[in-house]
């Protein structure tokens, strides 16, 4: 399968199509490779223990309706770890391959029987500008930077493969294009549900193109059962109504099921405006319950789906290109619309409407144009347009608080957009900024339980653990499975020095969310420091397996191995902990201790002398550095070592080591 569409590649006309790709696709998404992890890339990416490990069982197990996604998260994470730039490679590449596709596929609909609408020597034409419509709509720039956004472009991508194999297949007869459908079909279904309606687009396809007597015909009834089947990969309850549940079990107001369905159909209105006029865009919409069917966005939405059903049979017959691609839009976004889920409206879920789109005004432009220089104009002026609104946006995603600013401006009344900024805000070390963030959030949302938690975070980290704890115990009470509060609140406890009471809100945490990386943390570390050596290594253990990028729980786990003088393992996490933080001091102290401990000073000068480099301000470095400089032999430069470990004890205040190690040198020197 793989192979064919690689082949198709190898002409020189396809060469070119793939080069143009990648290069408008690297001028307008190539600053975007820097952009940080944000948002809901936290708990399904860096927080997310099962990408970590290249488990198939576990991955399935985890999320089986994304099940495919997770496999490429966890490749990612395989072969870089959380280095941003590989994971946005994929995403580009995945966005890249889809264009491709989509020009495949457009070349394909050209040359079906009721398709040839456009002479042979302009499909190539069509179909490049097709593409380069999909490829630079700055509509895409969500689904492509926003990287756990990658479900979206995995699920394009093999929905356009199933299309086209399945064209292929209807235009050659060649059993084995459907067999490469189905498999593409299943992979589409493994990695987003929005591929549900592939055998619906499909069914269309045949209409469209072949006529309706071929769709009922009995072979064709079998491809499309077996295409249906690939839609019970998606478990129904995986479809939107268990997060409405849990979000009503934690104090979220869940609109009633018919307001909710009117609000998403008056949403059509802002699909289509930002497909036709992408300005204003928004990461995070406030989109207001619609409760009555004569509010004016609802007459706005189904006016525009009158006339949009007026066009496709206005062009039905003459040009079903141009039908096709309206068709496509709206049966592509039907699943937003119609499943029940926590928002109304998000731009990424009209990645995949983009190519009905881009389709649609490609072949109503030729049909209305007759001058094709006018044509190939205002398609350079468009999709030069395109092109700088997409760079302006991946430009504003590069500036986490500016984006969030900008969320904020054009979503003013939204307590989560509020959130979001105080959040970016706490994480740039405005405290200030942030506390009046998650006090605006909470006056727009009183309920707002995740801004009461980060606000309790922020008085924490300022030490005003009065004010921390209150928000804290008030939440636990309110939510007692909200483990982030729990942990919270054991962090307020530990510091206090109430440590039964820290251990039984991490334990509350872990009843909740048994993945929670942060309670057997702070778990292992409380039984490091009252000696429950066994405990903190069962716990640090599994905080390690949980966050294996995280370089101090092995540093921490080597120092239990230290109390327990197991020297090698001790060894060894202290040298997994400087792989992962190569400036973490300590580790190179305590490491270079083992080794000074067994005689090894060459080894132990390496590791001090690595401690200082990175620490030039520590004077247990230059201390131990002396000695065991002075055990090689080495007199000047322990004596060196030790004159600068004294000057720095004495700039830390700790005047009576400072005179202790002078007093030993003195005796020591001649």
């Amino acid at each position: 399968m793989v192979n064919h569409i690689v082949s198709f590649v190898r002409g020189k006309r396809e060469q070119l199509v793939f080069a143009l790709i990648i290069f408008f696709g690297l001028a307008a998404y190539g600053s975007s490779f820097t952009v940080d992890f944000i948002l809901d890339d936290y708990p399904s990416i860096v927080d997310n223990p099962f990408i970590k490990h290249l488990n198939i069982f576990v991955l399935w197990q985890h999320d089986p309706s994304r099940f495919l996604t997770q496999v490429t998260f966890a490749v990612n994470y395989w072969m870089g770890g959380l280095n941003v730039a590989g994971w946005h490679a994929v995403n580009f590449a995945l966005h890249c391959a889809s264009a491709f596709l989509v020009y495949l596929l457009t070349l394909q609909i050209f040359q079906t029987p009721k398709g040839r609408y456009v002479p042979e020597r302009d499909q190539p034409k069509l179909a490049v500008a097709t593409t380069l419509i999909f490829l630079l709509h700055p509509i895409q720039t969500q689904a492509v930077i926003y990287i756990v956004q990658r479900a979206v472009l995995l699920a394009a991508f093999f929905y356009f493969a199933a299309l086209y194999f399945y064209v292929r297949a209807r235009l050659t007869g060649v059993a084995q294009f459907y067999i490469y459908s189905l498999i593409a079909a299943y992979l589409a279904m493994l990695s987003k549900p929005l591929a549900a309606t592939l055998p619906v687009m499909i069914a269309v396809y045949d209409i469209f193109f072949f006529g309706i007597d071929k769709v009922i015909d009995q072979r064709r009834c079998w491809v499309y059962f077996f295409l249906s089947l690939t839609i019970l990969i998606i478990p129904l309850g995986l479809l939107g109504l268990p997060q409405l549940t849990f979000l009503a079990s934690q104090g979220y107001q869940i609109a009633p099921a018919a307001d909710q369905w009117l609000t998403r159909l008056s949403s059509i209105a802002t699909y289509l405006r930002l497909s036709f006029f992408p300005v204003g865009q928004n990461l995070d919409y406030d989109y207001a319950v619609i409760a009555r069917l004569s509010a004016a966005p609802v007459w706005i939405a189904l006016g525009a789906l009158l006339a949009s059903a007026g066009a496709v049979l206005a062009s039905f017959k003459r040009e079903k290109n141009i039908a096709f691609g309206i068709v496509w839009f709206f049966v592509a976004l039907s699943p937003v619309l119609i499943f029940p889920l926590e928002d109304f409206i998000f731009e990424h879920w009209l990645y995949l409407s983009m190519y009905g789109f881009a389709l649609f005004v490609i072949t109503a432009l030729y049909r209305w144009i007759a001058v094709p220089k006018i044509f190939f104009i205002i398609v350079c002026l468009l999709l030069g347009v395109y092109s700088f609104l997409t760079q302006q946006r991946s430009a504003l995603w590069n500036d986490s608080v500016r984006l969030m600013q900008d969320v904020v401006k054009k979503s003013p009344y939204k307590a989560r957009a509020h959130n979001n900024l105080a959040w970016e805000f706490l994480r740039e070390g405005e405290r200030a900024a942030a506390q009046t963030g998650f006090q605006k959030a909470l006056a727009l949302d009183p309920n707002y339980f995740i801004a009461k938690n980060n606000l309790a975070l922020l008085y924490y980290e300022e030490n005003n653990l009065p004010e921390a704890q209150a928000l804290l115990e008030t939440l636990v009470r309110q939510y007692p499975f909200y483990a982030d509060a729990q942990v919270n609140l054991g962090y307020v406890y530990q510091k206090q020095g109430k440590f039964p009471e820290a251990m039984q809100r991490f334990q509350a945490a872990l009843q909740s969310r048994p993945y929670n990386s942060a309670a057997h943390i702070a778990m292992g570390n409380i039984y490091q420091d009252s000696n429950d050596l066994v405990n903190a290594k069962v716990a640090l253990q599994r905080a390690a397996w949980l966050r294996p990028e995280n370089a101090m729980i092995y540093y921490n786990l080597g120092n239990v191995y230290l109390k327990e003088r197991n020297f090698y393992e001790a060894l060894l996490q202290f040298d997994r902990a400087v792989k992962l933080q190569p400036d973490l001091a300590q580790a190179y102290i305590n490491a270079g201790g083992i080794h000074y401990y067994f005689g090894d000073y060459k080894s132990a000068v390496d590791y001090f002398q690595r401690a200082v480099k990175h620490n030039p301000s520590l004077p247990q470095g230059y201390f131990n550095l002396a000695n065991a400089l002075y055990a090689l032999g080495e007199v000047d430069p322990s004596r060196a070592a030790i004159k600068k470990a004294i000057i720095l004890y004495e700039q830390a205040g700790q005047l009576d080591k400072a005179k202790e190690i002078k007093e030993k040198l003195e005796a020591l020197e001649p």
